[in-house]
């Protein structure tokens, strides 16, 4: 049975490495990376062709916030394009228990205990700014990746003496899709709770006021003012072939068309490099590529839109045995809130176990039968929790998420081996994978395969063509 999934392709008749207008570069995925990579190819005259599995040219994106100087590139995106930032606060926060029903109001530390965390903070942020900056600047772990930086995030925290602030790192994991602090290595973390984002979090979790933006708005605004060439929708990639001279893709502009060819010049795979998602692209994997990420891994996250009626300015999460543990994998909202004061729509998140199977279908009713418990406001006693229907039920989206390698993989070099297959049967490698799953991560990912392996100058100007479909399996 044929399995579809959707693509990009966008196919630039530049080719600088080939000196010939019909061989362009190529780069699979039109997200953050896909979309640097190319900017940054135009800016050198060289053309790509550029696919993703999402039926518009970009996929929502769930990162919101942006704080320099860790969203730099973002920054620079969002300035740019003119996308807004708006503010928004989350207000009170709730805790809920799926299991028994029960919801309160999430008491606030006491002054003492507040005081020993916020020591703990500075502590963190005064070694991270010591240490750690280094492996934060340039995608790839050029500089390798320490022994003590493999562990999980947890022994981590435990061996450098840290007692409170294990919960910062539970919430700041949980409502975004970045799994169990027990299982997830520190290196990752670091590369996310930079000391602006830990601290910009930290405002969120005490619902304080911050600025938040829409970045998927913002790359479909730069695609369709910065990226040279037509878009074409609804195009079927069926094979991806680097057995030959050079790399060609396989697709089709409508179902009943006849199957065109396009030969490239290199390869960008602009997506996360996991076993499946280089199978769906039709890829012809080498033993090599095989090894390599086989053992990246992924995390069940769900993300929906859902209609409901509960107060604006307040947080809904769902509680765990004990503050310095996650709630359970079970594929239940762990949190849900209102971003806009003019909408009565939540964003939603949920999350099931690591590298284990859970299914939409499965996720989908632990969504409604979870919201419907809890919809109304809490501080009302009187008034019963409202039924969510599929009606209420604007979005929900299975995402293949986080992608990353184990404490195993990073002792091993799993890294410096990923790293090597970069021009490997002229194929590059630029996503969020490369450093860590954000998107500044991912947009500074396309720069550098760019800048670094793409350096000649010499340029053709044909005419540009980006097609949007499927890549069937």
């Amino acid at each position: 049975m044929k399995l579809l999934v959707k693509f990009v392709l966008l196919a630039l008749g530049v080719c600088v490495l080939a000196r010939d207008q019909d061989r362009p570069v190529c780069i699979v995925g039109a997200g953050p990376a896909g979309l640097s990579a190319a900017a940054e190819l135009e800016l050198k005259g060289k053309g790509y062709p550029l696919t993703d599995r999402h039926s518009s040219t970009f996929s929502p994106l769930g990162a919101l916030i942006f704080t320099p100087p860790t969203y730099r590139e973002s920054i620079k995106l969002l300035l740019k394009t003119g996308v807004n930032s708006v503010p928004f606060v989350s207000g009170e926060k709730w805790q809920y228990n799926a299991s028994s029903g029960s919801i309160w109001a999430k008491p606030s530390l006491p002054p003492q205990a507040m005081q020993h965390f916020m020591q703990e903070v500075r502590r963190y942020v005064d070694w991270w700014n010591k240490n750690f900056v280094i492996y934060n600047v340039a995608p790839g772990y050029p500089h390798g990746i320490p022994p003590e930086l493999t562990v999980p995030a947890a022994e981590w925290l435990a061996r450098n003496g840290y007692q409170t602030l294990q919960a910062a790192f539970v919430q700041s994991m949980v409502a975004y899709g970045y799994g169990d602090y027990r299982q997830v290595p520190i290196v990752y973390m670091l590369q996310y709770l930079t000391p602006s984002v830990l601290t910009t979090l930290l405002k969120v979790q005490q619902g304080s006021m911050i600025e938040i933006a829409d970045f998927h708005r913002a790359l479909q605004i730069f695609a369709d003012r910065f990226i040279a060439g037509e878009i074409h929708l609804d195009t079927t990639i069926s094979h991806i072939d680097r057995t030959g001279e050079s790399p060609i893709i396989t697709y089709q502009t409508s179902p009943n068309s006849t199957p065109k060819t396009q030969s490239c010049a290199a390869l960008i795979l602009a997506f996360p490099p996991t076993l499946s998602s280089l199978q769906n692209a039709g890829l012809d994997i080498s033993d090599e590529e095989r090894e390599v990420f086989t053992s990246v891994g992924t995390h069940t996250f769900y993300s929906g839109a859902v209609r409901l009626s509960t107060p604006h300015a307040m947080t809904f999460g769902a509680a765990s045995a004990h503050p310095g543990l996650p709630p359970d994998a079970t594929g239940d909202p762990v949190v849900f809130t209102k971003l806009h004061s003019d909408l009565d729509i939540a964003i939603t998140s949920s999350w099931g176990p690591y590298r284990e199977n859970l299914t939409r279908d499965q996720a989908y009713a632990r969504l409604k039968s979870t919201l419907s418990a809890f919809n109304k406001d809490p501080r009302d006693a009187g008034v019963s929790a409202g039924t969510v229907s599929d009606e209420d039920v604007l979005a929900f989206q299975e995402n293949e998420y986080f992608p990353h390698y184990d404490s195993q993989q990073l002792r091993e070099g799993y890294y410096e081996l990923f790293e090597g297959l970069q021009e490997q049967k002229g194929t590059y490698y630029a996503s969020g994978f490369n450093m860590f799953e954000l998107v500044e991560y991912a947009l500074r990912a396309g720069q550098d395969v760019a800048k670094r392996f793409f350096w000649f100058v010499e340029f053709y100007l044909p005419s540009a063509k980006l097609y949007t479909g499927h890549a069937s399996i």
